[in-house]
């Protein structure tokens, strides 16, 4: 795709009505809790979670043994019979993470850890190429809360425990 092309096609994407944020996928006391930074726009126009023909997500979690088959996007309500959940950490959907404000992370930051205590699962994963700024007030530290411990990475993923 040549770069008038480009050019061409994020437009029309950025002249589309603003799609509506994902529903969660969690259920209480789940084993681990999947954690987007937020939406992509494809994600988020479908209505499911890592949508998108480049997006690794399900083939890693079936090789990483998560489910016993490779689900897809369309699959992604299924994936609590696995005792998985999806939700994301900023509920705005955007073309790339860095499009979100950093107002916008800190604003979410309450209501996202409100839903990981009301769904207490054992695990948070979420993507290594997503760090949490250090923040003294907010007790995260290079990006691992002080009061978890770093529990194991799976193929890109940090697991934190749930405390």
């Amino acid at each position: 795709m040549n770069i008038s092309s480009r050019q061409s096609l994020l437009k029309s994407i950025n002249d589309l009505p603003a799609p509506q944020s994902l529903p969660d996928i969690l259920w209480p006391h789940l084993s681990v809790i999947f954690c987007g930074i937020n939406p992509g726009m494809l994600a988020a126009s479908t209505g499911h979670h890592f949508a998108g023909r480049n997006n690794r997500f399900w083939r890693v979690v079936h090789l990483a043994g998560f489910t016993s088959t490779l689900l897809g996007p369309e699959d992604d309500r299924s994936f609590l019979r696995y005792g998985c959940g999806l939700t994301t950490a900023v509920p705005r959907p955007t073309a790339r993470a860095d499009q979100l404000t950093s107002f916008e992370i800190k604003g979410a930051a309450a209501a996202f850890e409100q839903k990981i205590r009301q769904h207490a699962p054992q695990y948070i994963a979420s993507s290594e190429r997503w760090r949490c700024p250090p923040s003294p007030e907010s007790g995260i530290s290079n990006g691992v809360r002080k009061q978890s411990r770093l529990a194991a990475h799976v193929h890109g993923c940090c697991l934190t425990q749930a405390v």
